[in-house]
């Protein structure tokens, strides 16, 4: 069963909420998930679980050489095998290995070095470019790396490339890093709603229809901000008399037939 975010569960021990283009999932005790629906995801842990994790995050120990440990405590061979060391059966879903060790699609250097440029992924890593200030406090080697592979892969496919960066900018604004706006119209566009816009530091957990009900995170986060007078129902911004309700954690969107202004403008 789906719901329309926000969403608060197991009595406010588990919580979901937009967060610019993201979505947050956070529990009671420190984790955070932070995840762009199509491309990336964050995880967060606190402090106390230093040297207490393993997985595909790692071990949570300031060693990057350990990283790519399988679950007996063998370092993997690739990152195919690491990553599917630690699958997880869930029923009725499965997962598929696309490839393994050799079998796995390599990007010549030649082709690679197209996408090095300022206009594909080079923007993350250029010193007089919109990140500048973030490759300090969040290094964006691994960053440009991967993006390199994807967009490769992916015959420089656009979104992409605006999927890439967007990771590094949710990574620096996370980081309480402010960055320049780096979309426009001809690169990366993002399409908001009606009654929205965009903003690199966008705030839809305050105007939210379900009002203060989430501790809403200090970071920033880009994303379409609802047009004043208008207000967030977990996929679009609609006026406060087309809000829905908020009932046992869950927010239900008033039905189209029983919204005066949705019938009047049907009819």
């Amino acid at each position: 069963m789906s719901h329309k975010l926000p969403v608060i569960v197991a009595d406010g021990q588990l919580r979901a909420y937009q967060h610019g283009v993201n979505v947050l999932v956070q529990t009671d005790f420190g984790l955070t998930v932070s995840y762009d629906l199509l491309y990336h995801t964050r995880v967060s842990v606190p402090g106390s679980y230093y040297g207490r994790m393993c997985g595909l995050c790692g071990n949570y120990k300031g060693q990057q050489d350990d990283k790519f440990l399988l679950p007996d405590g063998r370092v993997a061979p690739d990152s195919a095998s690491f990553g599917s060391a630690w699958q997880v059966q869930i029923p009725e879903a499965s997962c598929t290995d696309k490839c393994a060790g050799n079998s796995c699609p390599v990007c010549k250097k030649e082709r690679k070095d197209v996408f090095k440029e300022h206009n594909y992924c080079g923007l993350l890593t250029a010193p007089d470019g919109p990140f500048a200030a973030c490759h300090g406090t969040v290094s964006p080697t691994v960053y440009f790396n991967n993006c390199l592979d994807d967009v490769c892969l992916g015959n420089g496919d656009a979104q992409v490339l605006c999927q890439s960066i967007h990771s590094y900018v949710t990574a620096c604004q996370e980081a309480t890093v402010t960055i320049q706006p780096w979309r426009s119209a001809s690169f990366c566009p993002l399409t908001c709603p009606a009654n929205s816009h965009y903003e690199i530091c966008a705030d839809l957990c305050i105007t939210t229809c379900t009002g203060d009900i989430m501790d809403c995170p200090e970071t920033c986060a880009e994303g379409c901000q609802c047009d004043e007078g208008f207000f967030f129902d977990g996929q679009d911004c609609v006026t406060l008399e087309s809000c829905g309700c908020f009932e046992r954690g869950r927010y239900y969107k008033v039905p189209p037939h029983l919204n005066p202004y949705t019938s009047q403008e049907l009819g």
